[in-house]
């Protein structure tokens, strides 16, 4: 996927986020046409797998564009959708891809109100987790979490209409961390076996998702 460079902002036209900026590490062709910013760990294991830099679009602001074409927000109740009718604990919707998990949580009235009117007043929180697949380090992925942001006061804009969700929000990105895959003995202390995490102080870096998906029918 191409990586567009728009001003103020860099324009990404799915969740592919800075992938293309990941490919190779720094230097080269890649970081002047991109406008990269590299940057080492700052935390984690001395290891080898943490000696990698990583480099980014050097851009403040970064949008990513989540449209119908990416997939949709699918219905998440106790074991499958065929269950969220019968959820009265909470109504959630995911989307689900390589590089982005979107959990959006509802109040379980939502089920018998599926207006705009309904989705607004029944929004409580969302979170997200933005990945950079492993086919970009040989070490393993890179990935920052979202924690919980509650309140429909997220959103810059949030609209549903003709069974889509579309709605704006803007995130801050502080830093990325890399798991990797490890035989050092420091990688063996944990609760998951040969696995070690590498930190990356990129940020501030304001994010906007502008997403536009068809929602799962309940």
């Amino acid at each position: 996927m191409s990586l567009n460079i728009t001003k103020p902002a860099v324009q990404l036209t799915t969740v592919a986020l800075v992938l293309s900026a990941l490919t190779s590490g720094c230097g080269g062709e890649n970081q002047e046409a991109t406008q990269l910013e590299c940057f080492d760990a700052f935390a984690g294991p001395d290891i080898a797998e943490c000696d990698r830099q990583v480099c980014v679009p050097a851009a403040q602001s970064w949008r990513v564009e989540v449209g119908p074409d990416d997939g949709v927000l699918s219905c998440d109740g106790y074991g499958g959708a065929q269950h969220c009718r019968g959820n009265d604990v909470y109504q959630a919707f995911i989307f689900e891809s390589d590089d982005l998990y979107l959990y959006l949580s509802f109040d379980p009235q939502l089920v018998g109100d599926l207006t705009p009117a309904g989705f607004e007043s029944s929004f409580e929180y969302l979170w997200l987790n933005v990945y950079f697949p492993q086919e970009q380090s040989e070490e393993g992925v890179f990935y920052t979490q979202v924690s919980a942001r509650r309140g429909i006061e997220t959103f810059e804009s949030f609209k549903y209409e003709d069974g889509r969700l579309k709605a704006v929000f803007s995130v801050e990105f502080k830093s990325l961390r890399q798991e990797v895959q490890s035989d050092d003995d420091a990688c063996f202390a944990g609760d998951i076996q040969g696995w070690c995490g590498c930190n990356y102080a990129i940020g501030p870096r304001v994010v906007t998702f502008d997403i536009d998906l068809p929602v799962e029918t309940l």
